[in-house]
């Protein structure tokens, strides 16, 4: 597994970072994206982080870590204005 530090991350990461709302625990947010392997998908993850419901109030928000190691770039959401049945 290739090290990385604060002035040498993936370019990838990066990009997520910028565009992640909640900006805490990058040390545990990059090893989550080391070890699932996302610098291969990076492009569909930073994608998925700008369309992502995020809550405006960010305590809701998961920390990147967690947001990461659960593939939440993969979640589907209902669109606003969609039809619910409930």
């Amino acid at each position: 597994m290739k090290k990385y530090s604060p002035s040498n991350l993936p370019p990838g990461f990066t990009e997520f970072w910028k565009h992640y709302p909640k900006k805490v625990g990058k040390g545990q947010a990059i090893r989550a994206w080391v070890t699932n392997d996302c610098e291969t998908i990076w492009e569909e993850i930073v994608k998925a982080t700008r369309r992502y419901p995020f809550s405006e109030d960010k305590q809701y928000i998961k920390h990147p870590s967690t947001w990461i190691n659960s593939w939440a770039w993969e979640d589907t959401f209902e669109e606003e204005g969609g039809n619910n049945e409930w």
